[in-house]
């Protein structure tokens, strides 16, 4: 089974550098930061627990359980040294020193 996240469809080849879609765990689309900007109600604070790659497994601050979400460029530096974030689960959107991340549910 061919991986979703690479197809013609989303317009990435799986290099990060010349993606150009906006689907969910790619490049953040206007539109979805706007939203996201207009419901802080939206935001949740989580703690970084641990990144590999493309892949991050945050703790949310309420005590519920894990969540794993992937983006499709590795994540080890843009989260080095970040204990706590904020994640928009409805925008689906990771804020890291003030910058938006789009990420998906990892699968």
């Amino acid at each position: 089974m061919a991986d979703r996240r690479y197809d013609v469809i989303t317009a990435c080849n799986g290099d990060a550098d010349t993606c150009t879609s906006f689907r969910t765990g790619h490049n953040t689309h206007t539109v979805q930061a706007t939203l996201a900007g207009r419901a802080p109600q939206g935001w949740q604070v989580v703690t970084v627990e641990e990144v590999s790659g493309q892949l991050v497994t945050l703790r949310p601050s309420d005590g519920t359980e894990l969540i794993e979400l992937w983006h499709h460029r590795p994540l080890d530096a843009a989260l080095a040294g970040a204990g706590t974030v904020r994640l928009h689960t409805a925008q689906a959107l990771l804020e890291v020193d003030s910058r938006w991340i789009s990420v998906a549910v990892a699968e």
